[in-house]
């Protein structure tokens, strides 16, 4: 995620939000939040590096159904079941709950479509309406969980 829509997203943001970040290597986004008492983050990683980061496969969340406001993607969407990490981040935000997703716009884009539309239909199965959407060398999507 680009500091700009980190900026962005911490202006918009008025009331504590419960925030989970898939795949979030090493929590670099929970550091950067830490002290801001709007975000209470849970990062999970298949490797944890640390004792901020929940080691486990992000297509089995160890969370309660709609228990997030908030919940990031970020160029995590790369094992064989990652259809399974748009299923889970539904399944925990709760009703119009927002994901912030950044990937390659080219792994997700196939020859004579437009740009990354393998994955907007990706999340509009998984019960996403997108309502932000960049596309550049990176695709940036906000979609809110309906």
């Amino acid at each position: 995620m680009t500091w700009k829509k980190m900026k962005m997203m911490k202006k918009q943001i008025l009331k504590k939000q419960n925030v989970v970040d898939l795949g979030c290597g090493k929590a670099h986004l929970s550091e950067y939040y830490k002290k801001d008492p709007r975000f209470n983050f849970t990062n999970i990683d298949h490797i944890s590096t640390n004792s901020h980061i929940i080691q486990g496969d992000i297509s089995q969340l160890p969370l309660d159904d709609h228990s997030q406001e908030m919940a990031i993607l970020c160029l995590a969407m790369w094992g064989s079941n990652c259809k399974e990490y748009l299923r889970e981040a539904h399944r925990v935000l709760e009703t119009h709950g927002n994901l912030y997703m950044v990937e390659a716009t080219k792994r997700w884009t196939t020859e004579g479509e437009s740009p990354a539309s393998r994955l907007k239909d990706v999340l509009r199965e998984n019960g996403f309406m997108i309502v932000e959407e960049i596309i550049e060398k990176f695709c940036y999507f906000t979609p809110v969980n309906n």
